[in-house]
């Protein structure tokens, strides 16, 4: 178990960055690590991170 500290160093510096997608002020930003995927949401006018969600392969992209 990280710290939210380790966990965002972990994501940006092992993971692969595999795609962006940005729906009027929010911008999601896809990483992987292995079967392990890492969904950044992204707040355009406050430059911060508002939300994450985590799965691993196989799992729905999208709820």
């Amino acid at each position: 178990m990280l710290s939210e500290d380790e966990q965002w160093d972990t994501v940006f510096a092992k993971g692969k960055f595999l795609d962006i997608y940005t729906n009027g002020n929010i911008k999601f930003v896809l990483y992987a690590i292995e079967q392990f995927y890492f969904e950044v949401k992204w707040d355009i006018e406050k430059d911060e991170i508002i939300g994450t969600v985590a799965f691993k392969y196989g799992q729905a992209l999208a709820t």
